[in-house]
């Protein structure tokens, strides 16, 4: 997506104001998002994941294909989230940001992380 970083976040703005409530164009563009998370460069994951937890930072309720597309993002190993660079550096903000304004989020959160050491343990041992 060669777009400068102004009209890039303007698009991924639009598209994440379609994921509301259950129906096949939330579906729709929930794929387009976590696509763009996935395939693009990470700079474009970082936006992605920025938009997305400004969006969950605000009183529930929340929109379900927001929910559901975060979810989606931080329990699926396909996408690992917490393997990116953006999230690694700054795990100790993210840490501090699931244990107060996404306590909802906090044990998918908990038990991603404890997965993440436990495999990164077992490397260490298996080398």
């Amino acid at each position: 997506m060669y777009l400068n970083n102004e009209t890039r976040w303007c698009f991924l703005n639009c598209l994440v104001n379609e994921l509301r409530y259950i129906n096949s164009y939330t579906y729709f563009f929930s794929w387009i998002v976590i696509y763009l998370f996935l395939d693009m460069d990470e700079v474009i994951s970082e936006q992605v994941t920025r938009i997305l937890i400004e969006r969950l930072q605000v009183n529930e309720p929340y929109p379900w294909g927001l929910v559901i597309t975060f979810r989606e993002l931080l329990q699926n190993p396909k996408y690992q989230f917490l393997r990116k660079s953006f999230v690694v550096k700054h795990m100790g903000l993210y840490d501090e940001l699931f244990a107060t304004k996404l306590s909802s989020f906090q044990q998918i959160w908990l038990a991603q992380k404890a997965l993440i050491n436990s495999q990164d343990q077992q490397l260490t041992q298996d080398q």
